[in-house]
């Protein structure tokens, strides 16, 4: 039906085609600038928009799929932390989801956004992230111990690995 904005303003014409549902989309970026050091400051122009969507669809029958978007995320926050893939111009999400501060950020993000969009009768559900893929090999050393010790926990010895792929490693 269209994108953003368009399909957002198109509302009022979607029961006369048989629609009944949009998806539209808010990210940390919209409702935060972020220093460096993770602090952050609020900024609502976004999320007002967001509420006039919502607000609209109600008066006009309509279901919304908020997507928090969590792609919209803040670069200069990746690049002070070292929190980036080491391939990030290819990956969706361009950072560690779970590094420290990007946990640390999505937290406040979902603690600011949600409770101001919870209530509303329009709001037929959240995705949490479209195209949600991520890659933990792109982050560089972060999880080599944590596969280590998931290959030790599993297989408790390096012949027993051996005997369960068939295959010997140096």
């Amino acid at each position: 039906y269209g994108h953003f904005d368009t399909a957002a303003n198109d509302m009022p014409l979607f029961n006369e085609i048989g629609a009944n549902t949009i998806q539209t989309e808010i990210g940390p970026t919209d409702v935060m600038t972020f220093a460096d050091d993770g602090s952050y400051t609020t900024k609502t122009d976004k999320l007002e928009k967001l509420k006039t969507i919502l607000q609209n669809a109600e008066e006009n029958n309509i279901a919304v799929s908020v997507l928090l978007s969590p792609h919209y995320f803040p670069t200069n926050v990746i690049e002070y932390y070292g929190i980036g893939h080491s391939d990030g111009a290819t990956e969706f999400l361009k950072y560690n989801v779970n590094a420290d501060i990007a946990k640390t950020i999505i937290e406040e993000y979902l603690r600011f956004v949600i409770p101001e969009i919870k209530d509303y009768t329009s709001l037929n559900n959240i995705c949490l992230s479209n195209e949600p893929f991520f890659k933990p090999e792109s982050c560089g050393d972060y999880y080599l111990d944590r596969w280590h010790q998931f290959l030790e926990d599993k297989y408790e010895s390096t012949w027993n690995l051996y005997q369960a792929y068939g295959k010997y490693y140096l």
